[in-house]
């Protein structure tokens, strides 16, 4: 069989970028699979986990457009998800104040994504973003910033934390 080696932050860097294991894979994976130190491991990881997101924010604006000269079907069921979403839009609106939609909507963004728990992360986080209509320039600090929380939290998890600590203090390589 074929084998191939990559370097281990490579590595660290891929699994950081797929969908369902993000960094939440990639920081385990660097620290106690390729017995790397952590600091390089949580940059790396990181730099991955946001690698994704501006194509996928991306590509999820350029949906609506699509939509039109795909099949029938696919134009009759984004209708009725749209619809769907205006009727609980006005269901709710009453309770979301304007004014301070736009920080309501980055505070919703960065805890999602920091939160390391399955199905949140920053490819959720693209989507939520695309669903409440923000701009790729409204979007993507938010999620950058939750993804870092998340790595911290990851990482203090992986090496318990008192070590993640001692480690802070004493600056050992």
């Amino acid at each position: 069989m074929w084998e191939l080696s990559f370097p281990p932050l490579l590595q660290v860097l891929f699994a950081s970028m797929l969908p369902i294991g993000e960094l939440r894979l990639g920081i385990p994976l660097g620290i106690i699979g390729l017995n790397l130190h952590w600091v390089p491991v949580f940059i790396t990881s990181l730099i991955g986990n946001l690698i994704p997101v501006l194509p996928i924010l991306i590509v999820l604006n350029w949906v609506p457009r699509i939509i039109p000269h795909l099949p029938s079907w696919v134009n009759k069921l984004w209708v009725f998800q749209n619809r769907r979403v205006i009727l609980v839009h006005e269901k709710y609106s009453n309770y979301v104040s304007v004014n301070n939609a736009g920080t309501k909507n980055s505070i919703i963004l960065i805890l999602l994504v920091a939160i390391p728990l399955p199905f949140t992360g920053v490819w959720t986080g693209c989507f939520v973003a695309w669903m409440l209509r923000l701009h790729v320039k409204q979007a993507f600090p938010p999620i950058a910033l939750g993804a870092t929380i998340a790595g911290v939290i990851v990482t203090s998890l992986v090496l318990g934390p008192f070590e993640w600590l001692s480690n802070i203090v004493l600056m050992e390589t």
